[in-house]
């Protein structure tokens, strides 16, 4: 288990985009995500469950990681 904050690159009502140095992110991998983030929390931030549906491999030795939205999680 890790956590990672990460800015997006792209995000849409099923999902968002980002890049990483991590490898750990594999396609099918579960996740539970917020999106927004703030520290502390704010009122707008909302826990997902969510899932790795594409990781490409850039030039500059990051990836590109693609998440679909499956379900919020109520709090």
């Amino acid at each position: 288990m890790f956590e990672e904050i990460a800015t997006t690159v792209n995000v849409s009502r099923e999902g968002f985009y980002f890049l990483t140095e991590r490898q750990q992110y594999e396609v099918g991998m579960r996740l539970m995500v917020t999106l927004p983030y703030h520290s502390p929390r704010a009122p707008s931030d909302r826990a997902y469950f969510a899932q790795v549906v594409r990781i490409e491999l850039l030039e500059n030795g990051q990836r590109g990681i693609a998440i679909q939205l499956l379900s919020s999680i109520a709090e």
